[in-house]
């Protein structure tokens, strides 16, 4: 049985999950290639490979929700140019992306709800 910490499983599974290949990783880690191979086929290491790319993703959209807020504000001082065509450039922009934008938004509330709902039926049959 392979006696690899869970530290270092999850160590191998960022680096993964950031671009390495899973010997890259494994070297960068120190855990042998042989060993490496094998841990990527273990449910804990798929576990960990899971979280790490949700954490990946929830760092990235972090970032575009603060580059999108800096949008707004440009959008808005666009919106204040005496250049008529600039306006209807910076209101064409905006507006096209308010329905995806607004429809995102109503998914996410839909499956957080329907997220609620399963947890609190499990534990309702618990």
């Amino acid at each position: 049985m392979n006696r690899t910490s869970p530290g270092k499983i999850d160590a191998l599974a960022y680096n993964v999950a950031s671009g390495l290949s899973v010997m890259g990783a494994a070297k960068v880690v120190g855990i042998p290639p042989r060993t490496a191979r094998d841990l990527v086929k273990r449910d804990d290491y798929q576990q960990a490979i899971g979280a790490a790319r949700k954490a990946i993703l929830e760092q990235v959209v972090d970032g575009l929700t603060s580059v999108s807020r800096e949008a707004v504000k440009v959008c808005l001082e666009l919106l204040k140019s005496d250049s008529e065509e600039i306006r209807l450039r910076a209101m064409k922009e905006a507006l096209a992306n308010l329905v995806p934008l607004a429809s995102f938004a109503q998914l996410t509330a839909r499956i957080e709800r329907l997220e609620a709902q399963a947890r609190d039926q499990t534990l309702d049959e618990t």
